[in-house]
């Protein structure tokens, strides 16, 4: 049986993460790593995406990405993923984020640092 097809969601960030099998080689040249910016900065351009951020490894590879549907790209998105890596907090859209803190049981994840304030 083929696995579900996965549900495409505009406006959030994609940590895509691609590694070989058996931990072989994928790039074994610089004319390989050369082939595949080029073929990211083609998919780049014919989707309606904005890559952030890629590491290529001998074996595997990381893509970082923010899809867009039918929304425009917001200037501050940077600074707002930028904020809530270094608190360590959750980036996306509020409803969405809570339904998953509770759905997964994250919620001591998610705490802020330090002692919790009396009374909260």
């Amino acid at each position: 049986m083929g696995r579900a097809p996965r549900v495409d969601v505009g406006n959030l960030i994609y940590h895509i993460i691609s590694r070989a099998n058996g931990r072989r080689t994928i790039f074994n040249t610089v004319d390989a790593y050369v082939h595949f910016e080029m073929l990211l900065k083609q998919a780049v351009e014919r989707f309606d995406m904005r890559l952030l951020a890629y590491v290529l490894m001998p074996n595997h590879r990381h893509l970082i990405f923010r899809a867009w549907i039918n929304q425009a790209d917001r200037p501050d998105d940077l600074h707002d993923l930028r904020v809530a890596t270094e608190n360590g907090k959750p980036f996306g859209i509020i409803v969405w984020t809570e339904r998953m803190i509770e759905r997964f049981g994250l919620e001591t994840t998610t705490r802020g640092r330090g002692r919790s304030k009396k009374g909260t």
